[in-house]
């Protein structure tokens, strides 16, 4: 699976939801460097509010549907000094209308 694979099998869950309002691959499917064994890094936008299940309901979901270890992390959670890591490489595939 190649990241615009990854990309259009996760659109139609993000267009389901009502909590994801952007979502960025980043890590190996990002830089197009994916190997059989990677996973699948997603970072999120979330409306306030939004708890730990909603994001675990997520990942699981995706990883149905994508067949592969998917890590969900929220930019509201995260340090800023991985967040300074990611937003370089990020590559936002999905944004709430």
């Amino acid at each position: 699976m190649d990241r615009e694979e990854v990309i259009q099998a996760a659109l139609p869950l993000l267009q389901q939801t009502d909590f994801v309002l952007r979502a960025a691959l980043f890590g190996s499917f990002a830089r197009a460097r994916q190997t059989k064994a990677s996973d699948v890094d997603v970072l999120v936008d979330v409306r306030p509010g939004t708890g730990l299940f909603a994001l675990e309901e997520l990942r699981l979901s995706l990883e149905r549907i994508l067949g592969r270890h998917v890590d969900v992390v929220s930019r509201q959670g995260l340090k800023p000094r991985l967040l300074q890591h990611i937003m370089p490489e990020q590559l936002i595939f999905y944004e709430q209308r």
